[in-house]
C-alpha cells in the first residue's frame, strides 16, 4: 500500500514539474455517458471522475495521464477504481513538424489519437480490472497553468477482467465544473442586476 501511494505521488509531483519540456491538461470532474454494443445489443453507460492529470511530450506527442478517483456504470454493473493510468499518442503534436497545421486552432487546442487505459478496483489482488483503448478527440481550453478538459469523445474496445466481457463502445464527456462554474457567475451577475 505505501509502495502505491508513493508511485501515486511520484507521478502527480512529475505531471506537475514538467511544463517547461511537456505539455499538460487537467480535468475537475469529467462526466460521460456512452454506448456498448454487444452480442445483446447496445446499453447505456455511465462515468465520472474526480480529478484528471495528463502530460505529454511536445515533440513526439506520447503522453501519460491519472485519473484519481472514477465510477463507471457498465450493463448495470458498478464500479469504482482508484488506479487508473493512461498512455496516449496526440498525432497532432508530430503534425507540427510538416507544415503550419499547428497554427489552426483546432490544432492547437485538442488532442486526437490512440489510447490505452486501464481502471484497476481496489480489491486485494487487483484482478479486477477494466482496460479500454481507440481512439480519442479532446478539446481542451488554453489557460497560463494548464490546458483545461473541457470536451472528450472516444471510441474503441472495453474489456471487463472479472465479468469476462468485452465489447465496442463510444463515450462522450464533458467537464462539469465549467457549466457550474459560468452558470453561478451568470447568475450572481444577474441577482447583483437586478438589486
Amino acid at each position: 500500500m505505501k509502495k502505491s501511494i508513493l508511485c501515486i505521488l511520484i507521478i502527480v509531483i512529475l505531471l506537475f514539474i514538467t511544463k517547461p519540456i511537456f505539455g499538460r491538461s487537467g480535468g475537475f470532474i469529467p462526466i460521460g455517458i456512452g454506448l456498448d454494443f454487444s452480442k445483446d445489443g447496445a446499453n447505456i453507460n455511465y462515468d465520472v471522475c474526480i480529478g484528471r492529470l495528463e502530460t505529454s511530450s511536445y515533440e513526439i506527442g506520447i503522453g501519460i495521464g491519472w485519473e484519481i478517483l472514477k465510477y463507471n456504470k457498465i450493463k448495470n454493473e458498478h464500479y469504482f477504481s482508484i488506479i487508473n493510468p493512461i498512455i496516449y499518442w496526440n498525432i497532432f503534436e508530430p503534425l507540427s513538424f510538416f507544415g503550419n497545421y499547428h497554427e489552426l486552432s483546432i490544432v492547437q487546442n485538442s488532442m486526437f489519437g490512440p489510447f490505452l487505459h486501464v481502471n484497476y478496483a481496489p480489491n486485494r489482488n487487483f484482478q479486477n480490472y477494466i482496460l479500454f483503448t481507440g481512439l480519442r478527440f479532446t478539446y481542451t481550453s488554453f489557460m497560463d497553468a494548464t490546458d483545461c478538459f473541457l470536451f472528450h469523445i472516444e471510441a474503441g474496445y472495453r474489456y471487463i477482467k472479472d465479468r469476462n466481457i468485452n465489447n465496442l463502445y463510444i463515450n462522450v464527456k464533458i467537464d462539469i465544473m465549467y457549466p457550474v462554474l459560468f452558470g453561478s457567475l451568470y447568475l450572481i451577475h444577474k441577482i447583483k442586476k437586478n438589486e
